[in-house]
């Protein structure tokens, strides 16, 4: 928070680390997320941080982000999805 504060490893890293391995490596915990990120994606994301506990904290520090990303998200996906599916989708979200 200080004006210094220039992190090596960006937002949109961080972002892109969480919902890569996530939806693509199907990775449901942080923990794994890191790990797989330590173990195979720190040739792309050289700074990625020596410690889980640092991914964790940036991440957090991200949270506002994902109420306004699933917001979008669901926007133009109801637009291609028929009031059935919708529904479904919107149960599977509040689980």
């Amino acid at each position: 928070m200080s004006n210094n504060y220039l992190p090596q490893l960006t937002d949109q890293e961080v972002l892109t680390i969480f919902l890569y391995c996530l939806l693509v490596e199907k990775r449901m915990s942080i923990r794994t997320i890191y790990d797989f990120a330590d173990n195979y994606l720190r040739t792309w994301f050289p700074h990625l941080g020596k410690t889980y506990e640092s991914f964790l904290v940036r991440l957090n520090n991200l949270s506002a982000v994902f109420p306004a990303l699933i917001h979008c998200l669901l926007e133009q996906k109801s637009k291609t999805m028929n009031p059935e599916e919708l529904k479904q989708l919107a149960q599977m979200l509040l689980v």
